[in-house]
């Protein structure tokens, strides 16, 4: 008589109690949403100093005025920091420290850039000169007190001339020195892996995806857009080898995330989601990262991949408004915010995880303790 293997009764029979176990559990939220301010408020970017203290900034379209906002109790409470940001967009921000930071954002009477420096945690912010007239800024990133970067574009709207512009800054700010490739597009995110290598990505004129290296300190970029296909919006680099970007692909309509592991010699086109757009992604180590954006409707979306961009699976944001950044403290907890005052918090790396320690797998009771990562031990009784 010819028998089932134990291999093949072992599959059934995890299978069945999979498929129990989740009719059967109640499961908490990945993400939760933080109380800040009124719903007409969009949020551009987040950056967390450490696990309590961390900075959202945007625009209050209703009013015309940047925003910025401090957490120092892990996002339980913000606070709005008060400067003179009338008629500002605030882009981006990034903190050096606890107290120095930077954010860039643009003006919309004047069409000009602006950059603003605190030393204080927040509590002032002075503006910084750079001379370009009519930049407009998108992404900050700072190597160390004293060197940092800013990217983005000049538009001249009268004779519709689009020009990349890279600015840097060696004594904190004081002094800015403006570059461009000459290039026929704008630059939305800049990231640096050390003092010397760094990468400004965006998009140009076309809608095609830009990507520019440097490997002397940005005194000269090359173009590494070798198999990329899409606008970016963000890049993230772990080491001089691996790095991600995200955007989207007009031509297919689709959410993309892009990965090279020889330093942008070459992208290797790992995800994409159809009617979605990706804007900002953040790895907080070499495994697991996280990319956010929207669909077709405008609901977040939020991506996390726990294999160094094999897999990427979707996390339940709860949220029906475009997620423009991302960052993570540490593998478990992060924070995204975007439009409509969205700022949303996990502590369990956006994992599902049961509300109740018990219940029921078919008619018998079982108890499941947390594991890492969303995981479960089944311990009946």
């Amino acid at each position: 008589m010819k028998t089932q293997s134990n291999t093949k009764i072992n599959k059934t029979f995890v299978l069945t109690l999979a498929l129990l176990l989740i009719c059967t559990l109640n499961l908490k939220a990945q993400w939760t949403a933080q109380s800040v301010g009124m719903d007409y408020y969009d949020f551009n970017s987040v950056y967390f100093v450490n696990a309590d203290t961390g900075y959202v900034v945007g625009v209050d379209y209703y009013n015309e005025v940047g925003l910025v906002f401090k957490t120092t109790d892990g996002g339980t409470n913000w606070v709005q920091l008060g400067f003179d940001s009338t008629g500002i967009e605030l882009k981006s921000v990034y903190f050096i420290n606890a107290d120095t930071g930077y954010i860039v954002g643009n003006n919309w009477d004047s069409e000009s850039g602006n950059i603003f420096k605190t030393t204080d945690g927040g509590t002032t912010w002075v503006e910084q000169s750079y001379g370009a007239l009519n930049l407009y800024l998108f992404s900050a990133y700072f190597l160390n007190a004293d060197t940092g970067f800013a990217v983005g574009c000049n538009f001249d709207e009268e004779n519709y001339i689009l020009t990349d512009y890279i600015l840097k800054t060696t004594d904190g700010g004081l002094h800015w020195t403006t570059k461009t490739n000459g290039l026929s597009c704008y630059y939305n995110s800049v990231y640096f892996i050390d003092a010397n290598t760094g990468y400004a990505i965006g998009s140009n004129e076309n809608g095609a995806g830009v990507v520019m290296k440097t490997i002397d300190g940005g005194e000269n970029w090359i173009s590494k857009n070798t198999g990329i296909s899409g606008s970016l919006n963000s890049v993230y680099f772990l080491n001089a080898d691996t790095g991600y970007t995200v955007g989207f692909d007009d031509y297919s309509y689709s959410g993309i995330i892009y990965k090279t592991v020889n330093g942008g010699n070459y992208w290797i086109l790992q995800k994409t989601v159809e009617e979605a757009y990706f804007y900002d992604v953040d790895f907080p180590d070499a495994n697991i990262g996280y990319a956010v954006g929207s669909d077709d409707y405008g609901n977040g979306l939020i991506l996390k991949t726990k294999d160094g961009g094999v897999n990427w699976i979707k996390q339940n944001s709860g949220n029906s408004y475009d997620l423009m950044s991302v960052d993570f403290i540490d593998t478990n907890i992060g924070y995204t915010v975007g439009y409509e005052l969205t700022v949303l918090k996990t502590t369990n790396g956006g994992e599902t995880e049961p509300t109740e320690p018990w219940g029921k797998i078919g008619t018998k009771w079982t108890y499941w303790i947390p594991q890492t990562e969303g995981n479960y031990k089944l311990l009946p009784f």
